[in-house]
């Protein structure tokens, strides 16, 4: 499953810490230095989670977010994000995941 990080109000799945922002969206607040989204050379702090999987996550409840996040993680195959990047509105394309195993760790280091 997907590490929760109750402390810090968030998630952390594929490497990265998601957060709330004050529009409830999931924002990357951190990357685990060898996870998945690191490692990518893609994702960014600051970038906002706008798709799952090809289906709009914008408008969702952070907890909504997380949970389509950790339900892809789980299944232990790529996902594919859309993540939009403020203040200029790029909307970038990664696909992140593997094994469930090698995602746990990677989220796991966030919080050692």
């Amino acid at each position: 499953e997907c590490l929760a990080i109750a402390a810090a109000g968030g998630t952390a799945c594929y490497g990265m810490l998601l957060v709330p922002t004050h529009q409830d969206e999931a924002l990357v607040q951190s990357l685990a230095p060898d996870g998945p989204a690191a490692r990518s050379g893609i994702v960014q702090v600051g970038d906002v989670v706008a798709e799952i999987g090809g289906s709009s996550v914008r408008g969702l409840a952070f907890p909504r977010v997380a949970g389509v996040l950790a339900t892809s993680w789980s299944r232990g195959q790529p996902t594919s994000l859309a993540l939009f990047r403020p203040p200029h509105g790029a909307v970038i394309h990664v696909s992140l995941g593997g094994t469930a195993s090698s995602a746990r760790q990677a989220a796991m280091t966030l919080i050692v």
